[in-house]
């Protein structure tokens, strides 16, 4: 029985060091940005989704390639049944959601195209368009607003045209405010930008949210 034990742990610990090695090689393509060890990492078996990486413990080889704006290894990666909504622990920021951070627009393109949730909620319930908001992401914005399931008005006492007028983000006002139909910012969500524009003293936004 003893025998059997330790052969059950031989053959255990054999497979997960199977495992990790292809992943370990994987986060190594992904630093490196060599897509065809990449492609040979997930052949062999390497999980985009594993948040195992020594270095970066919370972070997966998909989210550590977005980081990075490594859109040919992502896409490889989504391939590979890669999660395109998976979020990073500390905050569940997606890829998308860095994308828009980092004003990423290829990189968005891609994971909008590829069918990535973009009304999914961070930790602190922002979506991807008012974390764009937040950091001036224009060209991810504009990619955002042209969905037609773009949720525009989310958290309307903080939707994401209030944040661009509390930043004084005259371009992105401009883009949130312009949207017509479902996609038009509620009274709510106008009012709470024209608060945070007044607050800020920014009066150039002021004038062109009540225009």
């Amino acid at each position: 029985m003893k025998t059997l034990f330790l052969v059950s742990i031989l053959i255990y610990s054999s497979l997960a060091l199977a495992f990790k090695a292809p992943t370990q090689k994987l986060f190594e393509a992904v630093e490196e940005n060599n897509y065809r060890k990449a492609a040979k990492a997930l052949h062999k078996g390497a999980s985009p989704n594993a948040a195992n990486n020594p270095d970066a413990p919370t972070t997966s080889p998909f989210l550590r390639a977005a980081i990075l704006n490594r859109v040919d290894i992502l896409d490889l990666m989504l391939k590979y049944r890669a999660d395109i909504n998976q979020g990073r622990p500390i905050d569940h920021h997606t890829a998308l959601m860095i994308a828009a951070t980092r004003n990423y627009a290829a990189l968005a393109e891609l994971l909008i195209v590829r069918g990535a949730d973009i009304n999914i909620e961070t930790i602190f319930s922002r979506t991807a368009l008012q974390i764009a908001a937040l950091n001036n992401s224009l060209d991810v914005a504009k990619l955002l607003v042209a969905q037609p399931q773009m949720d525009i008005n989310h958290r309307p006492d903080l939707c994401a045209l209030a944040v661009a007028s509390r930043q004084g983000f005259k371009e992105m006002v401009i883009l949130i405010k312009s949207q017509t139909g479902n996609k038009a910012p509620s009274e709510e969500c106008l009012n709470a930008a024209i608060e945070m524009a007044e607050y800020n003293h920014h009066d150039e936004i002021v004038s062109i949210l009540l225009n």
